[in-house]
């Protein structure tokens, strides 16, 4: 089955998190948690299929802490917005890999608001 990507409020590293009931929590652990009960100390929901806004409770199991930041530490197969990190969608910046796309949309939105400002500048004048 594939991802079901939660497309609402996120964090910046991707994640999603929501409020219910005056409580903030992050969204693949508590779905995880609903299903399977509440996690020992010590323990995290890790996404198997990378993608951190995933909600899909196939794609989630949990594991150690120690062994959860080890995974972490594993290339990224997507993006946090869940493109594709293939090497035609990857530019690499020191030792970084950053996403084409997601860079395409951030520099659109960038000139956009540029053009806004000039066009709305001169009619200001």
């Amino acid at each position: 089955m594939s991802c079901l990507l939660w497309e609402s409020t996120k964090l910046h590293n991707g994640y999603a998190r929501v409020w219910r009931n005056n409580e903030r929590f992050m969204l693949h652990r508590r779905i995880y948690e609903d299903a399977y009960g509440a996690l020992p100390d010590g323990w995290d929901v890790h996404h198997k299929c990378g993608v951190k806004n995933c909600v899909n409770l196939a794609h989630l199991e949990a594991v150690q802490h120690a062994t959860h930041a080890k995974l972490h530490n594993e290339p990224r197969t997507h993006c946090p917005q869940g493109h594709p990190m293939t090497p035609e969608n990857v530019y690499h910046y020191g030792a970084f890999r950053h996403c084409k796309i997601c860079r395409r949309v951030i520099e659109r939105r960038y000139v956009a608001r540029k053009r806004a400002r000039e066009i709305g500048g001169a009619a200001n004048v």
